[in-house]
């Protein structure tokens, strides 16, 4: 289940996504930065998944495509690992993800991706961190 730190880092999360459909990716940013402050890699649960997925959207949503190849493989990677069903309301978030990913050629970005795969998902929370604090396109 998800802890109460969590499930407030899960609704950042879902507000950063109600900006990206607005098309406010400045608002989207902030929501992102708060979600990354309630999530403890120590207690990782789903929350982190959902987190993680849309963060790689918004990278992808500004064109941020090696970090948001990355963020996509450690989403698949969670996902998978762990067996989360995904909720039916954020079904189109994962086929718009996985359109994104399959529009690369196999050489680009697949070694983010394939990085993102094999990374220790305890490093999850982390890796989006410093990506968030390193973005200085938003």
């Amino acid at each position: 289940g998800m802890g109460s730190e969590s499930l407030i880092g899960y609704i950042f999360s879902l507000k950063a996504l109600a900006y990206m459909e607005k098309e406010d990716f400045e608002k989207a940013g902030e929501q992102l930065k708060l979600a990354s402050e309630n999530f403890n890699a120590e207690k990782f649960d789903e929350a982190i998944g959902y987190y993680i997925l849309i963060l790689a959207y918004y990278l992808f949503c500004l064109n941020d495509y090696r970090n948001a190849m990355l963020l996509a493989g450690i989403s698949k990677n969670i996902f998978s690992k762990y067996s989360f069903t995904p909720w039916h309301m954020l079904s189109g978030l994962f086929r718009n993800i996985n359109i994104h990913v399959k529009s690369f050629s196999a050489d680009e970005y697949s070694e983010e991706l394939r990085k993102g795969l094999e990374m220790n998902v305890y490093r999850a929370v982390e890796i989006a961190s410093q990506v968030l604090n390193s973005n200085n396109k938003i």
